[in-house]
């Protein structure tokens, strides 16, 4: 999933092209997909793998308004706002929170 660099929102596929283009509804831009940020799931639990497969997604969580936002008890780590965007994805259905005022990111292990 990419978002808009200019109106952050998520980037439709355009699948009239033999590759994979991505393109804003409210500007037009169409950008070329970067495959690192198109794989969803795979079978190769390394750590580092993991984390990297997943940034752009968890930079991101807080933009897109499809996932779901939760009263963090705790609030976040760094400014203890509570009000989180969060997303479960992967094998394991690992949770990764944002913070919808500071966009600091985190992960349950």
């Amino acid at each position: 999933m990419q978002f808009c660099p200019n109106t952050l929102t998520i980037l439709d596929e355009v699948t009239s092209r033999p590759e994979l283009y991505l393109k804003s509804n409210k500007t037009g831009i169409e950008i070329l997909a970067n495959p690192e940020y198109t794989l969803l799931d795979s079978n190769d639990k390394g750590k580092i793998h993991y984390i990297s497969k997943y940034k752009n997604i968890r930079e991101n969580i807080a933009f897109d308004p499809t996932n779901p936002k939760t009263l963090y008890p705790n609030g976040c780590p760094k400014c203890k706002w509570k009000l989180i965007s969060y997303i479960r994805t992967g094998e394991d259905m690992r949770c990764f929170y944002q913070c919808s005022k500071c966009k600091t990111s985190w992960s349950t292990v």
